[in-house]
């Protein structure tokens, strides 16, 4: 007789000391892009862990919604000189917490089928999820300006008959993007498990924003000094965390829906990569 104190079978997903880390796949036949309910479900499967900080006595700005409550467009913070950030949303709003889940913040995604380029897996085509995080400025008066767009991009590709998370893309200084395959993502997390360190393979990226410019990062390193802000340098920690995985934080603004329209319509200066440009460069990348 088979024993059965432990059976664990995992889908592209590693065991070890009796937990499973699960890189969720989802099968090539449900596969709908279109179908806005559907996106959202996918979307969620991959929706990052975003980790925000403290430094020199400031709490960073935190991604907020690009429009007021009354449809008018969010005005720009005013800029600071360094080390001051106020003016912006915060991530406790200015309660004093600290090392905690920061309070609700909009996270806006578009999902766009590309042509897979890679050579990875055994699919022609490829998936990108765009997450895309609002601010209300973007550095000091020194090195910044009024608003910023920061986004993560990942990649899912067919291996064998199911998608898998393989790549993702992560914005780093001066518009670029910083790219890692999924398996060498430091750390990633789950439900069960979002602050455990060192965990691999799991649905959710960790990603951790710098302190004055946004840039994103995979790990928790930096100084907290000015001129950093520049550089990959920027100071990153993990003071506050937040993963939207609710349809009141987590919004489609993929063509055909309202947020799309909205976008396509709206500007916001210097920060040029707002989700429907995204959208048209996730394949390009």
């Amino acid at each position: 007789m088979v024993s059965l104190t432990l059976i664990v079978l995992t889908i592209a997903g590693l065991c070890v000391s009796f937990v499973c880390a699960v890189n969720t796949p989802v099968s090539k036949d449900n596969i709908h892009i279109g179908d806005k309910d559907w996106e959202w479900w996918f979307a969620e499967k991959g929706s990052p862990m975003f980790h925000f900080a403290l430094a020199n006595g400031n709490s960073q700005c935190y991604p907020t919604w690009p429009w007021r409550p009354d449809g008018s467009k969010t005005p720009p913070a005013e800029m600071d000189n360094w080390p001051n950030i106020r003016g912006c949303k915060k991530p406790d709003n200015n309660l004093g917490f600290k090392y905690t889940w920061g309070v609700p913040m909009p996270v806006y995604f578009t999902v766009r089928e590309c042509e897979n380029r890679s050579r990875r897996g055994n699919g022609t085509k490829e998936v990108r999820v765009t997450y895309g995080l609002f601010y209300e400025k973007d550095g000091f008066f020194s090195n910044g300006h009024d608003y910023d767009w920061e986004n993560v991009v990942v990649t899912w590709r067919q291996f064998g008959d199911n998608f898998l998370k393989d790549e993702i893309w992560v914005s780093a200084h001066h518009g670029g993007k910083k790219k890692i395959g999924w398996e060498n993502v430091p750390q990633t997390a789950d439900p069960s498990n979002w602050l455990e360190d060192g965990g691999k393979n799991n649905d959710h990226a960790r990603v951790y924003v710098g302190w004055c410019k946004h840039a994103m990062f995979f790990d928790r390193a930096g100084i907290k000094d000015v001129l950093s802000c520049l550089t990959d340098l920027e100071y990153r920690t993990h003071d506050w965390y937040y993963v939207a995985r609710n349809k009141s934080d987590l919004l489609n603004a993929s063509p055909g829906t309202k947020y799309w329209d909205k976008f396509v319509n709206e500007e916001w200066g210097k920060a040029w990569s707002k989700p429907s440009n995204e959208y048209w460069a996730s394949c390009d990348r």
